[in-house]
């Protein structure tokens, strides 16, 4: 079976993340994924929305996972998205997120972000 036939009819989902994590997968395996895409006939706008959705989801688990104490606060790379844009879907996750959690005081937060993004 090839990529393309693995690949045929998956959803969208499936499909960015395998080209958000490129560094999991071969070049043929991403290419058949871009390929799937466009053969799905997907609009840019739903395939952006999508992969903002997606990356939404990643950084509010990385931040559920982050330790204030033991990790460095690193920016998710995104083949969809320039650094801007991810910076600012960050802020915007971790304003939600942050509204959600109640175990850090909000300085705390600010300092780390600002450490971590200049």
């Amino acid at each position: 079976m090839t990529l393309a036939e693995r690949y045929h009819d998956q959803s969208l989902s499936f499909l960015i993340n395998i080209i958000e994590y490129q560094h999991d997968y071969t070049p043929e395996a991403v290419n058949a994924a871009i390929n799937e895409i466009l053969r799905q006939g997907h609009d840019r706008s739903v395939v952006i929305a999508e992969a903002r959705k997606l990356l939404s989801e990643r950084i509010e688990s990385y931040l559920d996972q982050f330790n204030v104490v033991n990790d460095k606060l690193e920016l998710p790379q995104s083949h969809y998205f320039n650094e801007e844009e991810v910076k600012l879907i960050f802020m915007h996750v971790f304003n939600q997120w942050n509204t959600k959690t109640e175990d850090m005081t909000p300085d705390s937060w600010q300092y780390i972000l600002a450490a971590g993004f200049g």
